[in-house]
């Protein structure tokens, strides 16, 4: 397994960029490797960059909320950050909109965590 192409670390926070299309294909890659990647790095906040995301499907939508139990279940924060419209509208249909924190950049998303 490899890292998710674009991710970075700043501090104890993880950005990982999604994929143009957040589906079941991808979304399977990026739920293996998340763990992986948290792994030995004092991660405590993991950041999804959907900045260059135009499609999420429901698998999608069980990755983000799967990766969200599971940060959370090691006291850590998942934001958000850089959704479309469409994103948005599909995040907030699908409940994570009440869950999640939802930021512009990555900057925001990080300098905003408690």
């Amino acid at each position: 397994m490899q890292e998710q192409k674009g991710t970075y670390c700043i501090g104890g926070s993880l950005v990982i960029p999604m994929p143009r299309e957040l589906d079941h294909h991808s979304s399977g890659e990026i739920r293996d490797n998340l763990e992986m990647m948290m792994v030995g790095r004092g991660i405590r906040q993991v950041v999804l960059d959907f900045t260059g995301t135009e499609f999420m499907d429901s698998a999608g939508i069980g990755m983000v909320l799967g990766k969200y139990r599971r940060v959370k279940a090691f006291g850590g924060q998942m934001a958000v950050c850089g959704a479309n419209d469409r994103i948005m509208r599909i995040m907030k249909m699908s409940g994570i909109g009440q869950i999640i924190s939802f930021y512009a950049t990555p900057h925001q998303a990080i300098t905003a965590k408690q």
